[in-house]
């Protein structure tokens, strides 16, 4: 349909419901209004989803922090109080008061010499830990101050689980728990 309006023609065209005058190339690309909300919205959302992901990785890696902090608590009281009486290296005793970087995943890990058995206090430390992570556990025991401490450890960004911008990678994330031995050392 077209309209003449002193010198120039208008156009109204089927696609942008607009009247144009009849430029040509990308004139008439950026003259047409349809499709505007989409790109728009393209736009804004790319962004948004990108710092909502963030949110959701960095609050995975907190929840994961707090988790390892309450099942290091667990562990180290579980030592301290004689209950858990073995780490994973045997009987805790004058010759054997640490285990190092034992690794644990969500409950009963595997170990070198089988998996952990409710005796030993990597078992109580690795108790409800998050499965998409590998941890390890490493207690010691001090008899010159008398007290037992355990401390859990992970990869950052496999805590994080969607790391997109790999902020964490070379981050490690630590929960450590001190407490005062109960009776007697061995």
């Amino acid at each position: 349909m077209r309209a003449k309006i002193g010198a120039s023609t208008l156009e109204f065209d089927g696609f942008c419901r607009e009247p144009r005058r009849r430029p040509a190339g990308w004139t008439l690309l950026a003259q047409c209004r349809r499709g505007v909300a989409a790109v728009e919205f393209a736009l804004a959302m790319t962004p948004m989803l990108m710092i909502v992901f963030g949110f959701i990785a960095t609050n995975l890696m907190f929840y994961t922090l707090s988790v390892m902090q309450n099942s290091s608590q667990y562990g180290t009281m579980m030592g301290a109080t004689g209950q858990a009486k073995s780490n994973a290296n045997g009987t805790i005793s004058v010759a054997n008061r640490t285990s190092t970087n034992i690794a644990c995943s969500s409950g009963s890990p595997p170990v070198a010499n089988g998996a952990l058995t409710t005796a030993m206090v990597e078992y109580y430390a690795c108790t409800g830990l998050p499965s998409w992570a590998n941890f390890s556990v490493s207690t010691v025991e001090d008899c010159s101050v008398p007290k037992f401490s355990v401390t859990i450890s992970v990869n950052a960004s496999s805590a994080a689980l969607a790391d997109i911008f790999n902020f964490f990678t070379s981050q490690t994330l630590s929960a450590s728990s001190v407490a005062v031995k109960q009776g007697t050392c061995p």
